[in-house]
């Protein structure tokens, strides 16, 4: 059986923390899944990089600065108007 971890973080901006967090969670799955909170929001104080830009920053870290293998990144759509 394959084991599959979640990480869900907003990561805006993307720091070592975040980092940190990821690789353990990857040391010890078969597959990690990362999921972006905020995905669909515009841009503001909070929030100052759009999900492609998040997504990028963290796929050439994976690439470039991790061992992770086998990883998939996703956007959260929001289902509940706020």
């Amino acid at each position: 059986m394959q084991k599959v971890r979640v990480f869900i973080g907003r990561m805006s901006p993307l720091h070592i923390g975040h980092c940190q967090t990821i690789n353990k969670a990857a040391s010890d799955s078969d597959h990690l899944i990362i999921l972006f909170g905020s995905s669909f929001r515009s841009r503001n104080l909070k929030n100052p990089f759009t999900y492609q830009e998040r997504r990028s920053i963290l796929d050439r870290w994976i690439r470039e600065s991790s061992k992770i293998s086998s990883y998939s990144i996703f956007p959260i759509e929001r289902s509940e108007e706020r």
